[in-house]
């Protein structure tokens, strides 16, 4: 299913939305989340099933992971982008990032099996904007907003209707696998962060 739905810019992204009739229906952009979760199934499988039958689970892991660096990080490979539509020409949508994709147990998984140390610094600058929204705007619950501008400068919720709708800028639909991806994260890694 993941390779009859490619993204535009690459056959190692998969398009984010598909209609009951299993056709792409709003354009064949990515969003990163998915992706980042294609990758660490891949990965999975390998540890499962091995990679000597009819699929090199972890040759396809590799390539999603090296797709995800290269058409869903920011160019100093500090955040996660929005999806693959996002370009340094694409405004406010470039500095921002979706607090979803905050997925750290996975980038450590992505650095193990790629050996590439931009995984690393890719955990360092999340959990350093975890650390800045929960103590800026969210002392004492720590919960993170749906989405978050000037990730490396200066992380702060958006506002309304940035993206999605009038909760953008609040824990909502996308923040609320926050406590599950970052919990599973610690449950592995046993990072304080």
């Amino acid at each position: 299913f993941f390779r009859d739905h490619p993204s535009s810019s690459s056959p190692d992204l998969m398009a984010w939305y598909q209609d009951t009739s299993c056709n792409d229906a709003q354009g064949n952009d990515s969003a990163s989340d998915g992706d980042i979760d294609i990758a660490f199934a891949l990965l999975l499988a390998d540890k499962q099933w091995g990679s000597c039958d009819a699929i090199d689970y972890k040759a396809e892991g590799l390539k999603v992971i090296a797709a995800i660096a290269a058409h869903t990080l920011d160019t100093s490979k500090s955040y996660v982008l929005l999806g693959d539509w996002v370009t340094p020409g694409s405004g406010k949508y470039y500095d921002a990032t979706r607090s979803s994709d905050f997925i750290t147990d996975h980038f450590r998984s992505f650095g193990a099996a790629s050996g590439d140390g931009l995984w690393t610094g890719l955990n360092d600058s999340t959990f350093t904007m975890i650390a800045a929204l929960r103590n800026g705007f969210s002392s004492g619950k720590g919960l993170l907003p749906d989405f978050v501008k000037s990730p490396v400068a200066a992380p702060a919720p958006v506002a309304p209707s940035f993206l999605e709708g009038a909760n953008d800028g609040a824990y909502h639909y996308n923040a609320c696998r926050d406590p599950w991806r970052i919990g599973t994260d610690y449950l592995v890694s046993g990072d304080p962060r």
